[in-house]
C-alpha cells in the first residue's frame, strides 16, 4: 500500500500505511495535496484556509474536506492517522490538554500520530500563548503510544536568524 509521508515539513516523520488522514493546522496545504496525490482521504483543518488556492492545486476534490476553524474547536471523527507539523504548539494554552486527549480518543488502536511540538529553547518559547515542552514532557504525552520515531531538532534558521527547537515524532496508538 501507499505510505503516508510528506514533503518539506514532514521530513523524516516516517511512513504509515493508512487511508484517512486529518491534516491538523494544514496551512498552505502542501502535505494535504501530497496525501491526496497518494490516494488518501484528507480532512484539512486550519483557522483560515485559502480554499481557492487549495482547489487550484488538486484535480479531484472528492477525497478532500476543508474545515475552517481553530483546531481546538474542530469536531473530530475517527480517522486512521493525524498529521500536524508546526501547529499543535499554537493551540490555546488552556485548551492543549483537551486537544491532546481528543487526538488520542479519535485515533483507533494502531492509528498513527505524526506531529511535532516546540521545545523550550525555540524562539517561540518566550511567547506565553504558545505551548513549549521539554523532552520529558513530550515523552510523557506519548506514553499511551508506541513511539516509532522521535527526533529532537535544534538549529538556527539562516534566513531569519531565529533559533528553532522542536520534537518530531511518529507514534502508534497502543491497544
Amino acid at each position: 500500500p501507499d505510505g503516508i509521508s510528506s514533503q518539506p515539513r514532514s521530513r523524516g516523520l516516517g511512513v504509515v500505511y493508512k487511508r484517512q488522514v486529518i491534516d491538523l493546522g494544514c496551512g498552505s496545504g502542501n502535505e494535504t495535496v501530497y496525501f491526496l496525490k497518494k490516494g488518501k482521504e484528507v480532512i484539512a483543518v486550519d483557522k483560515v484556509i485559502n480554499k481557492e488556492y487549495f482547489y487550484s492545486r488538486i484535480k479531484d476534490d472528492k477525497a478532500l474536506t476543508l474545515e475552517e476553524c481553530p483546531f481546538e474547536d474542530f469536531k473530530f471523527k475517527k480517522v486512521d492517522a493525524i498529521f500536524s507539523t508546526f501547529a499543535l504548539s499554537f493551540c490555546e494554552v488552556d485548551k492543549f490538554q483537551n486537544l491532546w486527549n481528543k487526538l488520542y480518543e479519535y485515533l483507533p488502536v494502531g492509528g498513527i500520530l505524526a506531529a511535532n511540538l516546540f521545545g523550550e529553547r525555540d524562539y517561540f518559547a518566550s511567547d506565553k500563548v504558545v505551548n513549549v515542552f521539554n523532552k520529558e514532557e513530550v515523552l510523557n504525552l506519548l506514553s499511551n503510544y508506541d513511539v516509532i520515531k522521535f527526533k529532537e531538532q535544534e538549529y538556527d534558521q539562516d534566513a531569519t536568524a531565529k533559533h528553532r527547537h522542536y520534537y518530531d515524532f511518529v507514534a502508534i496508538k497502543k491497544g
